[in-house]
């Protein structure tokens, strides 16, 4: 596949298969992927490359052994295109910041790195019900950020730092960060059928771990001022991290787990199973926190009629947070609950099945964007997620057609995080709000095969701060599509927000705001055997 678009966007996509002995039991596959696209911001370009290979071999129908690796590249420009109230979502002296505007310095900013990966994957039937099944998976990973930020909370300043009654100049802070991190999976798990009676079960007993090993160094100092009005580049010489001092974290995890699911009758099918935690996270150099944990899980659907199927869950959650805090402290891990409810259809008479669900969250240790230190985060003490959620799509004569609407209710304290939320509204960065649909017609019946034409359109509700000070506007966006299949080829051309709608998608309780997404054209042209 070959893609092109605004922006000066060029994309190759490539999936290779097949045998590699007359026999068929080796096989293999490779993916690629090179990627240079510009974006809305001024400078901030684009790359990626992705390689991945891998192989199955399959001696007889009772075993298979998956060997993969994966190499991939990324190097970007700053695209986090945030600014201060003023000159976003009001009005600054000299009018609205103009949304392409690069924050940084073009000559020497980068963002990106390198991941490798390898691993691969065993299964073995030992007898018709019983089967093994180990995976591995280790992943290597250098990132580094060499960038500036805007520091809106600095005011408007010249080019000298002396105050700016105009309002053209922004005080400016440069950041180099370089981490390093090292992953690895592993998991073991067997799997048995069993009949008790009229009840069918499928059992799973497993073991599974994860080290993440991390590193980082970082610093940040004030830089010079820059006119984001008119601005003038190639005035702030490359920053380095100096002696920045290594900061070093160790995140274990260990668990075993066992789970049943069953099939009573013909229409009632139930899900449980148990988990056993130990995370270990250290510091180097600094403190070390264990935390143990048992987490359940418990789900029920019924078929009660043809094609409809209430169903009701139950689940528990217990995950390790990598990474530190700015004072250099790890983070504890993030516990959580969710009960969920709701109903599943699909006709009987026409491809169509729509989903209806509520649902409850509660939350420990939620990570935020920490308002005093950019780059960082921080926990919340507790959050609670209360939603609906609406989803439908199905097959009418030449249409397709797909819609989805959702309310969540985000609430949070801060215990444990001395911020300025407001737990009696929504917390930072989420809706309460959003809906979706999309048809696609289908031109076949009028002689055109091969030919379909699409649009849909996209609701998204204010959304605030969390601070209950200040919210965005609600936007709606509209996409489109069309495609033309002509035997293997396929030819392509999506459009999002159609309109090229200019909006603030969130301004944070920290007093920053980020600009939505502008129209983005991708065409492409596509070839399959």
């Amino acid at each position: 596949e070959m893609q092109f678009g605004n922006y000066d966007h060029k994309q190759v996509n490539a999936d290779f298969t097949g045998p590699l002995n007359d026999v068929g039991s080796l096989l293999y596959r490779f993916v690629a992927v090179g990627k240079d696209s510009g974006t809305q911001i001024d400078h901030a370009d684009e790359e990626r490359v992705l390689a991945a290979p891998s192989v199955i071999w399959r001696p007889n129908d009772r075993a298979s052994i998956t060997l993969y690796g994966e190499y991939q590249y990324d190097r970007s420009k700053n695209t986090n295109a945030f600014f201060g109230l003023d000159g976003t979502l009001f009005d600054a002296p000299n009018g609205r910041i103009p949304m392409e505007t690069f924050i940084s310095e073009p000559g020497w900013d980068r963002y990106g790195g390198t991941r490798w990966r390898f691993g691969y994957a065993a299964e073995f039937w030992i007898n018709d019900s019983w089967q093994v099944r180990h995976q591995f998976r280790r992943d290597d990973v250098d990132g580094l950020m060499k960038s500036m930020y805007a520091a809106w909370w600095l005011g408007f300043a010249d080019e000298n730092g002396e105050a700016d009654p105009d309002g053209q100049y922004v005080n400016r802070l440069w950041y180099v960060n370089k981490d390093t991190s090292e992953i690895t999976n592993t998991e073991l798990l067997v799997q048995g059928d069993l009949q008790t009676g009229s009840i069918s079960h499928t059992v799973l007993f497993g073991v599974d771990g994860v080290v993440n090993e991390a590193g980082t160094r970082s610093a940040e100092l004030p830089a010079t001022p820059l006119n984001v009005y008119s601005p003038e580049y190639g005035v702030f010489p490359e920053p380095v991290l100096g002696d920045a001092p290594l900061s070093e974290n160790e995140v274990r995890r260990a668990g075993v787990l066992v789970q049943d699911q069953m099939k009573i009758a013909d229409s009632l099918s139930v899900r449980a199973g148990l988990r056993r935690d130990m995370v270990r996270n250290a510091v180097v150099g600094g403190d070390t926190e264990k935390d143990w944990a048992t987490s359940a899980n418990l789900g029920v659907i019924y078929e009660v009629l043809p094609g409809l199927a209430p169903y009701a869950s139950y689940s528990e959650s217990f995950d390790p947070v990598a990474g530190l805090d700015a004072q250099g402290l790890g983070f504890k891990p993030k516990r959580g609950k969710q009960y969920e409810g709701g109903v599943k259809w699909q006709s009987q008479a026409i491809p169509m099945q729509a989903t209806a669900s509520v649902y409850s969250i509660e939350e420990k240790n939620r990570l935020i964007d920490d308002p005093d230190n950019f780059g960082f985060s921080v926990q919340l003490g507790k959050a609670r997620i209360r939603g609906v959620e609406l989803e439908a799509q199905g097959e009418i004569s030449t249409w397709s057609v797909q819609g989805a609407y959702a309310y969540t209710r985000v609430r949070a304290n801060a215990e444990g995080f001395g911020g300025n939320i407001n737990p009696n509204v929504q917390i930072e960065g989420i809706p309460e709000q959003s809906a979706s649909l999309w048809a696609i017609h289908d031109f076949r019946e009028l002689g055109f095969a091969g030919l379909r034409l699409g649009g849909g359109v996209r609701y998204i509700d204010s959304i605030g701060d969390g601070t209950g000070n200040l919210s965005v506007p609600s936007v709606t966006l509209f996409d489109a599509m069309a495609s033309y299949d002509k035997d293997a080829w396929r030819f392509s051309l999506n459009a999002n927000n159609l309109a090229d709608k200019e909006y603030i998608a969130v301004c944070l309780g920290r007093g920053d705001c980020w600009f939505g997404p502008r129209r983005r054209i991708v065409g492409s042209v596509s070839y399959r055997w």
